[in-house]
């Protein structure tokens, strides 16, 4: 038989893990969700290597440069896919690290640029000048 006590804990414990399931986050946010939509790589890039000229102003790099560059990285910056997302791809990473590098963005504007986490930029930069640094030290 339930005492009062018992019921009182029981409902105590359900109304916690309510609140617990309130604050929990969403893993991706919705406005990046749409990132292949509507993102800057997505939406501009295509456009961008058509035109050298605009493709040098965005990236401070010919679209040669950028696709060696991408060439010799880019098995060091691949990230695979899991059950719940589909990577960012090398050319997106590295798109993404250049304008950062190119402008001096916070990670924050990059971020809703791109339509990525604030973190993962900063994480992607991260990453992509460190294989720059070791791809590129024999040749520098």
């Amino acid at each position: 038989m339930y005492t009062s006590s018992d019921e009182e804990e029981a409902l105590l414990f359900l109304a916690m893990e309510e609140d617990n399931l309130r604050r929990k986050r969403k893993w991706v946010h919705k406005i990046n969700q749409e990132r292949l939509q509507y993102g800057e790589f997505h939406t501009l890039m295509p456009e961008l290597r058509k035109d050298e000229k605009r493709f040098f102003i965005y990236f401070r790099m010919t679209v040669a440069c950028f696709d060696e560059l991408l060439h010799l990285i880019e098995n060091d910056i691949r990230k695979l896919d899991t059950n719940y997302r589909e990577a960012i791809s090398p050319e997106e990473r590295l798109s993404i690290a250049l304008r950062y590098l190119a402008t001096g963005d916070t990670f924050y504007t990059i971020g809703h640029s791109f339509r990525v986490g604030f973190s993962t930029v900063s994480a992607i930069v991260t990453e992509v000048c460190k294989a720059i640094s070791t791809n590129l030290q024999n040749i520098l």
